[in-house]
């Protein structure tokens, strides 16, 4: 049987909402050890989703898969105790709270290295742990704003688009990514460091050509809509049935002739404003009448096969049905199912790559709030069971 990618590496997890818990799904999904660490005074918000019920929220499960869940009042001296006794096992300390907050609970990367020069500790926040604005609060969408993304997304006559849970992914993936990074070097070196993530400037970096224009040429794009910088066409054209659509690009002459004979317009052809990439850029919305003409007589699907087939590149625009039931998303078993002890039979989302030796694998449910308290602190740490007991009955473990 093949092992898991990260078999033996266990995970203190301190995230909550969407970029840090992804981050710590991923590493599960590849077999990392993850203890989220939880507290009935400041619950994750996935958690309460639905009010008078931890666990029923489909949201949360869908992210901490695979993961284990104590509970520390962290506000009480022996739980912080606790904090610093768990970090000595454990390979990563994962948070993604405002810079400061781990400091003050005498739980930041220089307190804890001292005892576990190995440690790894990833700090997640909206614009890292230096600078002017490292207090600043932040969500997905003030990633997106403060990054500059958000001003160049949407159409040209229109506002920017606030961009969410793609933002708290794009985080997620790169702690991830950092984490592993630092795994590396300490397979190397022996030594830990700390990943220090800002995650707004993650989206500045997906647009760095615009950045670069700005500071070489003094111009400020806006935005543009579907519409590319040289290709044309470059739009999602509408098709048969309620809000159904189909992306349409083209890159070349040879495509746009392949094009003109799919949708019966040889016609255009022959038109001076048509006659190269150039011109079809700077005509771009005269022909978006005749080629919408066209597709909004087909299913997204058929649209998308006759252009294909010709040779140009299209795809119909999906919705979160069309992704569930799409034939290539289930070859790829881009699903599977987990029984939950209250949501039931639920369907998630196995990892969205795959690696030949160490392949992913949803093994189990999120866990329930303080479910495995006596597995780890007594069964890991080693404390006494009457303890752990005690600890509960005092909220100490809350």
């Amino acid at each position: 049987m093949a092992r898991n990618a990260l078999d033996g590496i266990r995970i203190m997890d301190f995230t909550w909402a969407g970029a840090g818990p992804y981050a710590t799904l991923l590493m599960a999904l590849f077999g990392a050890e993850v203890i989220k660490v939880e507290n009935h005074r400041h619950l994750d918000t996935n958690r309460t989703r639905n009010p008078g019920n931890l666990e029923n929220s489909w949201r949360f499960n869908d992210l901490n898969l695979n993961k284990m869940s104590v509970t520390m009042d962290l506000s009480v001296p022996e739980a912080r105790e606790l904090v610093t006794g768990l970090a000595q096992v454990c390979d990563v300390v994962i948070q993604n709270f405002r810079p400061g907050v781990m400091a003050r609970l005498g739980a930041d990367y220089a307190s804890l290295s001292s005892r576990n020069p190995s440690v790894i500790m990833v700090s997640s926040s909206s614009r890292g742990s230096v600078g002017p604005e490292r207090d600043y609060l932040g969500f997905a969408s003030i990633f997106s704003a403060l990054s500059g993304l958000s001003y160049v997304t949407g159409y040209d006559d229109g506002p920017p688009v606030e961009m969410r849970l793609p933002m708290d992914f794009a985080s997620g993936v790169s702690a991830a990514m950092g984490t592993m990074v630092a795994l590396e070097h300490r397979f190397r070196t022996g030594k830990g460091q700390h990943v220090d993530l800002a995650s707004a400037e993650l989206p500045s970096a997906s647009i760095g050509e615009m950045l670069m224009d700005y500071t070489m040429n003094g111009r400020v794009q806006q935005r543009k809509g579907n519409q590319d910088g040289i290709m044309a066409p470059c739009e999602c054209y509408p098709c048969k049935g309620e809000d159904s659509w189909v992306s349409i690009a083209v890159a070349n002459d040879k495509e746009w002739k392949a094009l003109c004979g799919v949708i019966g317009r040889r016609d255009l052809l022959k038109d001076a404003r048509f006659a190269d990439q150039l011109s079809r850029w700077e005509h771009r919305r005269d022909m978006d009448g005749a080629i919408g003409a066209w597709t909004v007589q087909l299913a997204p699907w058929q649209a998308t096969e006759r252009l294909q087939k010709a040779g140009v590149a299209a795809a119909p625009s999906c919705s979160s049905r069309d992704l569930y039931e799409d034939e290539h998303m289930k070859k790829r078993d881009m699903y599977t199912f987990v029984t939950h002890p209250v949501l039931n039979k639920q369907a998630v989302m196995n990892a969205p790559f795959k690696l030949t030796a160490n392949p992913s694998k949803v093994r189990r449910h999120a866990p329930l709030i303080g479910e495995h308290n006596m597995h780890v602190f007594h069964g890991l740490l080693g404390l006494p069971r009457q303890r752990v007991e005690d600890l509960i009955e005092r909220k100490v473990l809350y």
